[in-house]
C-alpha cells in the first residue's frame, strides 16, 4: 500500500511527539527537525486536533503535544482515519470503463479490496505508538 503525503506526515509527527517526550514542541520546530513544509504541517496537525490525538496550545507558549499516552495509539487506526479522505479516490476502479457483459466477475473486486484494506487495518492494530520508540521500549517486537 502506498499511504499519502498527508498520512505520512501524520505518522512522522506522532512518532516524532513519542520519541521526545517533551510537555510540547511548536510546528516550527518539528517542520525544522523533519525537514518539510510548515504549511503543509499546520494541516496535519490541525486534522489531528481535530481527532483529539493532540492537544494543540495557542499563544507564546504554545504548541502541540500527544493527547494520550503512546501505547493508546494504534496503527491501523491512525492510518484509517489519516488515509479515509485519499483511500476512495486511490482504491475506485475504473469499472465504468468496461462493458458490462465483457467481464462481468471486474465488479467484485472493490468488494475484494476493501476487505483486504479491513485486514490490513487489523494488523496493524497490533501495533502502537510505543512499539515505534526504540529508545523507551528496546525497539519494534513483531506479533504473531
Amino acid at each position: 500500500m502506498q499511504i499519502s503525503r498527508f498520512t505520512d506526515l501524520g505518522l512522522k509527527v506522532l512518532i516524532y511527539l513519542s520519541y521526545h517526550n517533551m510537555p510540547s514542541t511548536t510546528i516550527a520546530r518539528i517542520a525544522d527537525d523533519l525537514q518539510v513544509s510548515k504549511n503543509h504541517l499546520v494541516k496535519v496537525v490541525h486534522f489531528m486536533g481535530q481527532q483529539q490525538w493532540l492537544v494543540t496550545m495557542r499563544g507564546k507558549y504554545g504548541g502541540i503535544a500527544l493527547a494520550r499516552l503512546p501505547q493508546e495509539y494504534f496503527l491501523g487506526e491512525l492510518i484509517r482515519h489519516l488515509e479515509k479522505k485519499y483511500q476512495q479516490e486511490s482504491m475506485q476502479m475504473r469499472l465504468s470503463e468496461v462493458e458490462c457483459g465483457v467481464l462481468p466477475m471486474l465488479h467484485c473486486l472493490p468488494e475484494v479490496f476493501q476487505e483486504s484494506l479491513e485486514m490490513f487495518y487489523q494488523s496493524l492494530n497490533r501495533y502502537n505508538l510505543a512499539d515505534l520508540n526504540p529508545a523507551q521500549y528496546n525497539g519494534l517486537r513483531l506479533r504473531a
